[in-house]
């Protein structure tokens, strides 16, 4: 698996590290989220597998942000994830910078933990 670990349990990559975890999940990952057109036909058992196909387009990467980090945090508890895109050379490494950003974002508003204006 060459998938990229980006931050805890986050990992980036294509569809081929995705597809070869139903050989293999050398790294455990419990949940797969997809962002390309394409889907994933080899299934692992034991993996959440997500399909939310986005354009290369920032403009339609931020509009399926919410469904990709909603994604992200039913599963964490679960165990590490998979962002892949169909080559992981175009859609993750905009999501790699969104994503964590997102999922502390959304936990705050959830915790109510920060304020509009809020320093820190």
């Amino acid at each position: 698996m060459i998938a990229i670990e980006i931050w805890e349990r986050l990992f980036i990559s294509g569809i081929g590290d995705a597809e070869a975890l139903a050989e293999s999940n050398p790294v455990e990952i419990a949940a797969v989220v997809s962002l390309c057109r394409e889907t994933v036909h080899k299934l692992a058992s034991h993996v959440n597998y997500f399909h939310i196909p986005v354009a290369v387009s920032p403009a339609v990467l931020v509009s399926k942000l919410d469904r990709i980090i909603d994604a992200v945090l039913k599963n964490m508890s679960r165990g590490k994830i998979l962002i892949h895109s169909l080559t992981g050379a175009n859609r993750v490494p905009i999501m790699a910078g969104w994503v964590p950003d997102g999922l502390l974002h959304k936990h705050r508003r959830s915790s109510g933990g920060h304020r509009e204006g809020a320093s820190g």
